[in-house]
């Protein structure tokens, strides 16, 4: 959404022209507590929990900046997943991302 609204800044665009709908793929409730069994945890365990924090977190600042931008001339569709198994490859949960989408308010969105 970022480079969009940049390129559009870039070509003369101003931004009281740009309107902009951002499609997410969901957001999944991540935490990671510490306990005896983690807290000696080496680089590469950690790994794997700080890269998805830090898409997570890539993903927050851009939605953050386009709407600081472009106010409420962004939207952006992004429901909340139940949980950190819904990955994009995971073809069983298809009925329930279903149900998720379909269950999602688009009331701001419309508006």
């Amino acid at each position: 959404a970022m480079c969009a609204v940049a390129m559009s800044i870039e070509s003369k665009i101003t931004p009281d022209e740009i309107v902009v709908l951002s499609l997410g793929t969901g957001r999944a409730v991540h935490s990671v507590p510490i306990s005896n069994a983690n807290k000696d945890w080496g680089f590469s365990k950690w790994a794997f929990e700080l890269i998805d924090i830090f898409q997570d977190s890539q993903s927050e600042v851009i939605d953050y900046q386009c709407k600081q931008i472009l106010g409420d001339r962004y939207h952006r569709i992004q429901p909340t997943l139940p949980d950190s198994s819904f990955k994009p490859d995971k073809v069983n949960k298809i009925p329930q991302l279903t149900k998720i989408a379909t269950d999602f308010d688009l009331t701001e969105t419309k508006n």
